[in-house]
């Protein structure tokens, strides 16, 4: 095995290590009654401790030595929801404050702040025994509902009330417009403790229930809840996603499946890394270039310049003489002859010119082309 096969290796064993070690902590979700988080509920279930009998924190449906039950979200399945639904009618008091529960009535609008432009509201009309001290709660984000068909409501207005209460068979369903009073940061604020007791701890011997978001229910249980809105609980109701409902080490796993493979990637993946230092190419003087380009020239057959030379120095002389590109070299050197003074025989043996016999011989040719040209256009 290679240096970078081991790596690969031990980095996914130290990543599924670390996922073990992760999957140990148990986190907490918004409202959770065991949760000291500020968006928690543990400071609610140790008030109700100090004013009811007994609290329980609760993850099954609760029993008929259940007085009070509270939910501040909800997240039940139907059978939890229908069993839930029978204690209800069988006595027992709800008090539920998730705006989407079945259990609710129909949402009319939004809370409206007191006159401080804060998030509290003031009790307003209020015809619930008991919430006499409680004049004004602060609240985030809360709703109203509707009070048709109501059998009490508090801290509303003629367009709804943010706490609702309707008997439902032989027991009682309180809800409240957001559970956002009652978590560990703003418990305390304004009457949202004297809130609190009044519905969920009514006398010093009441037995108090706090439900988690999800209940284990008995298979046993009816029909799903069809609450005061008509409304009745579905399969995809709520706000859980796929993912979220996986058992805790299908989470897991998948997590540790992914990082191992992120993990191959870049092992496997091209990086460039550092420069290479390369050799650079040897500089050459500007004069080496001239004299090894002149020893090139050197070895190179003259038939060719000499060649381009004539054909040069012929088109030029017709030009200079009026006469056609395509004029017989005789007739050019007899008529350079007439302008110039230069034997004609001296002129065509220039035209006929192929090859010289060397550098010398090459610089010779070409003074007598300029000798000819300057004396043909001169005349």
């Amino acid at each position: 095995m290679t240096n970078r096969s081991r790596l690969l290796v031990g980095g996914v064993i130290l990543v599924g290590l670390l996922l073990i070690a992760l999957a140990g902590r148990r986190s907490t979700a918004a409202l959770d009654p065991d949760s000291t988080e500020p968006d928690g509920a543990k400071a609610l279930v140790m008030l109700l401790n100090e004013y009811a009998g007994s609290v329980d924190v609760l993850g099954d449906v609760p029993g008929p030595e259940i007085e009070v039950s509270v939910l501040l979200d909800d997240r039940l399945g139907d059978q939890a929801a229908a069993a839930l639904d029978e204690w209800v009618t069988d006595g027992g008091t709800l008090v539920v404050a998730d705006p989407n529960s079945p259990f609710t009535p129909r949402v009319t609008g939004l809370a409206s702040s007191d006159e401080t432009g804060g998030s509290g509201v003031d009790r307003g009309a209020c015809d619930i025994e008991g919430l006499e001290g409680a004049r004004r709660i602060d609240i985030s984000g809360a709703v109203l509902y509707e009070t048709a068909g109501s059998d009490g409501g508090c801290f509303g207005d003629s367009g709804g009330a943010f706490v609702d209460l309707r008997h439902r068979g032989a027991g009682t369903v309180i809800s409240v417009g957001g559970a956002g009073g009652f978590t560990n940061n703003l418990l305390d604020k304004a009457d949202n403790p004297v809130l609190a007791v009044v519905l969920m701890a009514p006398t010093p011997d009441t037995t108090v229930g706090v439900l988690r978001r999800s209940l284990r229910a008995p298979t046993t249980a009816g029909s799903p809840v069809v609450g005061p809105t008509g409304r009745r609980r579905r399969v995809g109701d709520g706000s859980r996603g796929l993912f979220s409902l996986m058992p805790d080490y299908l989470r897991w796993v998948a997590l540790d499946l992914a990082l191992a493979w992120l993990v191959y990637a870049l092992a496997r993946a091209r990086r460039l890394g550092n420069p290479i230092e390369e050799t650079q190419p040897v500089a050459i003087a500007g004069s080496e270039l001239v004299l090894a380009r002149g020893r090139l020239l050197r070895r190179v057959d003259t038939s060719a310049t000499v060649g381009h030379l004539t054909d040069g120095f012929r088109s030029e002389l017709a030009h200079s003489l009026g006469t056609p590109r395509g004029t017989p070299d005789e007739r050019l050197a007899e008529m350079a002859a007439a302008r110039s003074g230069i034997d004609a025989a001296t002129i065509l043996h220039a035209l006929g010119t192929t090859t010289v016999g060397g550098d010398g011989d090459l610089v010779e040719f070409t003074r007598l082309l300029d000798d000819i040209r300057q004396e043909v256009q001169h005349d």
